[in-house]
C-alpha cells in the first residue's frame, strides 16, 4: 500500500514538473546583427540649432534586437509597440567609428525611457506601397533637457521585401525608388526656452551591410526540464524495484 502510495505522489511530481518544463519551450533567442556604413557627426555649437561636422568617415557595429512580447496594435500592414513598460522588442546598439564609441545610456534626472518598434507590409503611403522597419531606443530629461537616442530605419518601395508584420529577420532593405538604410543617434542638451542644443552631437549613418550572426544552438528551458525528468524517472523506477524486491522478501 505504501508503494502505491508513494508510486502515485511520484506520479503528481512528474507531472508538475512535465509542465513547467513545456511551459519555457518556446523562448526567443536574442539576434545580433553586424554592421557597416559611412556618415558623419556633426556636434551642437550652443547656438540654437546650429551644428559643425567633427567626424565624417566609416562606422561599424551591433544592433541586437530580443522579440520578447506582443504588438501593441497590428492590423494587415503594420504592427507597433511604443511601450517600454511592455515592449514588443527589446533593442541595444553599439556604434563605433575611428577614435570613438557610442550606446544609448541612462541620463541623470531621467524621467522618460521609451522602445519603439514598427514594421510596415505594404502600407499605403501618398499612393505608394511601402514596406518598414524602425526601431529605436530613447531616453531623455524633462528636468535637464538630456536626451540619448538611436534608431534604426530600413524603408523600400520595393513591397516584395517583406511578407508580413511579424518582426522579420533583418537585412538591408532592397534598392527602390526610395529605399532608407540607416541608423541615426544623438546626445545633447536641450534648452526649452532658448531651444538651443548644446554638449552633444548628431549622427546618421548611411548603411552598407547589416548581417544578422549565425544563431547558437542552446537548450531551452524545455528541453533541459525534460532531460532532468528522465533522469528523475529512472532514479524512480529503481527505487520502486528495490522497494518490491524487498517487500517480497
Amino acid at each position: 500500500m505504501q508503494l502505491v502510495m508513494k508510486f502515485k505522489q511520484t506520479l503528481g511530481v512528474l507531472g508538475a514538473l512535465l509542465m513547467m518544463g513545456m511551459s519555457g519551450m518556446a523562448q526567443a533567442v536574442p539576434v545580433i546583427y553586424d554592421f557597416t556604413g559611412s556618415g558623419q557627426i556633426e556636434s551642437y555649437t550652443g547656438v540654437g540649432v546650429s551644428r559643425v561636422t567633427t567626424y565624417s568617415g566609416n562606422f561599424f557595429g551591433t544592433v541586437t534586437i530580443d522579440v520578447i512580447g506582443t504588438p501593441t496594435y497590428m492590423d494587415a500592414h503594420e504592427a507597433y509597440s511604443i511601450s517600454a513598460v511592455d515592449p514588443w522588442v527589446d533593442i541595444d546598439f553599439q556604434i563605433n567609428w575611428l577614435g570613438g564609441q557610442f550606446q544609448p545610456a541612462p541620463v541623470p534626472d531621467q524621467t522618460h525611457y521609451s522602445l519603439v518598434s514598427q514594421v510596415w507590409d505594404d502600407r499605403q503611403v501618398g499612393g505608394d506601397a511601402i514596406d518598414s522597419v524602425n526601431v529605436n531606443q530613447t531616453y531623455v530629461s524633462n528636468t535637464t533637457g538630456r536626451t540619448s537616442h538611436a534608431q534604426l530605419l530600413l524603408q523600400s518601395r520595393d513591397s516584395t521585401w517583406l511578407t508580413g508584420v511579424s518582426f522579420p529577420e533583418l537585412g538591408l532593405a532592397p534598392a527602390s525608388s526610395s529605399t532608407w538604410n540607416r541608423i541615426r543617434f544623438s546626445e545633447y542638451d536641450f534648452d526649452q526656452g532658448s531651444t538651443t542644443y548644446s554638449n552633444g552631437f548628431a549622427s546618421e549613418i548611411y548603411l552598407q551591410s547589416l548581417v544578422a550572426r549565425p544563431s547558437v544552438s542552446v537548450p531551452e528551458p524545455g528541453t533541459l526540464g525534460l532531460l532532468c525528468l528522465g533522469f528523475l524517472g529512472l532514479g524512480i523506477s529503481l527505487r520502486l524495484r528495490r522497494g518490491l524486491v524487498a517487500g517480497a522478501t
